[in-house]
């Protein structure tokens, strides 16, 4: 029987590895099965750190009226939330008040046309995660739709160790800003392709390739991405992911990107059925 609670699958890969059209492929799926459930994915489209996120990655520099009318108003509510009472007591205070300052001073950069870092980028997609956590991710698990992401904190740490900081840096400058908003999938889809084969992807697809999407950037990243893989586990087997209303037990799984799209389809919704849909019953059940 499926838990009224719904659950949490992402999705993640370089640019060209496949992982968004299987994740549209394992949304129809449940559907066809009539599992309720969303497709989610980050940067999100609806909020503005999400939108200015995608913006930089795609080397479009926000207006200064943009910046002056709803970015600055963002980080403003943001670092009110925050650093309020609600979330102080989870989150190292100092952290805080620099992950903000950071925010603000990215936004004074963008202003007078300055360069921005990779610690000024990243921090515009963990601010726009805060808010997808917030307003869908929990929500909607909370009510027992199922979610499928495509990207999330994966992301973030192999994009940004790819730039020049450790990942464990970025997992505690990530931990600044979310503190227990965080959530763990219950199952992570890793699609390990080739970053060669990769790039020849993205290049038949004709889009206009963003400011990670070189073969270099993606060699790069691919190999962070087979550091974080060992590290998301371990922080998982060290910290007890416990909720009010289950025990989390993530399962992180590497699907090979190269073979034939049917055939790791079936891989994942295996997957799916074995771990989720019909987990095995265990004596603490």
């Amino acid at each position: 029987m499926i838990e009224k609670r719904g659950k949490f699958i992402l999705f993640e890969g370089i640019s060209g590895s496949g992982k968004s059209t299987l994740a549209e492929l394992l949304y129809d799926w449940f559907l066809a099965k009539g599992i309720p459930v969303i497709l989610n994915a980050e940067p999100t489209k609806s909020n503005i750190f999400g939108k200015t996120a995608r913006d930089l990655v795609e080397n479009h520099i926000p207006s200064r009226e943009k910046i002056e009318r709803d970015l600055e108003i963002a980080v403003k509510l943001f670092s009110a939330e925050i650093g309020g009472v609600q979330g102080a007591a989870e989150r190292p205070r100092q952290g805080t008040m620099k992950f903000c300052r950071v925010l603000k001073g990215a936004l004074e950069k963008m202003k007078i046309g300055q360069p921005l870092l990779e610690i000024d980028i990243q921090s515009f997609f963990i601010a726009d995660r805060y808010y997808d956590l917030k307003d869908t991710i929990r929500p909607m698990l909370k009510k027992g739709t199922w979610l499928i992401q495509d990207r999330f904190d994966w992301s973030t740490l192999s994009y940004w160790a790819a730039h020049g900081l450790s990942t464990e840096e970025a997992y505690e400058w990530q931990s600044y800003a979310l503190a227990q908003l965080y959530l763990r999938p219950h199952l992570t889809f890793y699609v390990d392709t080739d970053p060669e084969i990769a790039m020849k992807r993205l290049r038949s697809s004709r889009k206009v390739l963003d400011r990670y999407e070189t073969l270099a950037s993606l060699r790069s990243i691919a190999t962070e991405y087979g550091r974080v893989i060992p590290f998301m586990h371990s922080q998982a087997m060290r910290q007890s992911i416990t909720e009010s209303e289950e025990k989390f037990d993530p399962r992180i799984t590497v699907i090979d990107g190269e073979k034939d799209i049917d055939e790791v389809f079936e891989d994942i919704t295996r997957t799916v059925e074995r771990g989720l849909i019909h987990p095995p019953h265990t004596s603490d059940e």
